[in-house]
């Protein structure tokens, strides 16, 4: 397979330490929580693969879910992370006992950097004996593409139509499909009309803007669930079931 995994700098550029004090970070944990919790699966075996130093899989188990994950990049788990999170190796590598309880898979924000994203669903499929649902999100949107995605190794953007088309690929269906982050749509359109380019490096927020950006949090989350399911974002979210 074709290496995938990120080189420490671009870590270093886009999780760096605090980033989960981000609005974007802290919104989109809890709108992968909301849809956990909605479609039914708080109490079930869920593994992030490509979870990073693990930032989601953190926030999930600190909500009482049995979150697991795992990276191909030799990345240093966050702290108090090590007995859950497995990193330097395939999911195909994972201990056979905890691969045939997982039920669901979040491939957030990850098939964008594969050349071939069908071929690994498809494996993912194959893998995990009792797995019924695999949450997907994904950048939206390829009118936007930028210098961001280049510089983060993301071969494509998603529209509906695409992870539609995905899905039956992968010979799965697709339900629960939402853009997100609405609002910062505009914004990055301008940005890349006018071929502004965009900064590749996420700063963290400090002190008092820690609190600014929670409130953003809470913002973007109530946008996500009050505004329309096809109205533009510069994410998108979707679930595939078997």
């Amino acid at each position: 397979m074709t290496a995938t995994e990120f080189k420490p700098d671009q870590f270093l550029a886009i999780y760096p330490a605090g980033i989960e004090n981000h609005y974007w970070t802290l919104a989109r944990n809890k709108i992968i929580k909301r849809e956990l919790i909605r479609r039914g699966f708080a109490n079930k075996k869920i593994l992030d693969i490509g979870c990073g130093r693990g930032i989601v899989v953190n926030f999930l188990r600190h909500a009482g879910f049995d979150c697991w994950g795992v990276d191909l990049a030799e990345v240093k788990s966050d702290e108090g992370l090590n007995p859950y999170i497995k990193t330097g190796i395939d999911f195909a590598l994972l201990d056979k006992n905890l691969a045939g309880k997982v039920e669901v898979v979040m491939l957030l924000d990850v098939i964008e950097h594969l050349e071939n994203e069908v071929e690994f669903i498809s494996r993912i499929k194959r893998f995990f004996p009792k797995l019924k649902r695999i949450l997907i999100t994904v950048p939206a949107r390829s009118e936007i593409f930028s210098n961001y995605d280049l510089y983060n190794g993301h071969y494509r953007r998603y529209e509906f139509s695409r992870l539609v088309d995905l899905s039956k690929k992968c010979g799965w269906q697709m339900i629960g499909f939402s853009y997100f982050f609405h609002l910062l749509y505009l914004p990055a359109w301008l940005m890349f009309s006018g071929k502004i380019k965009r900064n590749t490096k996420i700063s963290p927020p400090r002190g008092v803007m820690i609190f600014v950006h929670k409130v953003l949090a809470v913002f973007f989350v109530a946008e996500y669930l009050l505004l329309p399911k096809r109205l533009l974002g510069t994410s998108a979210l979707c679930w595939f079931y078997d």
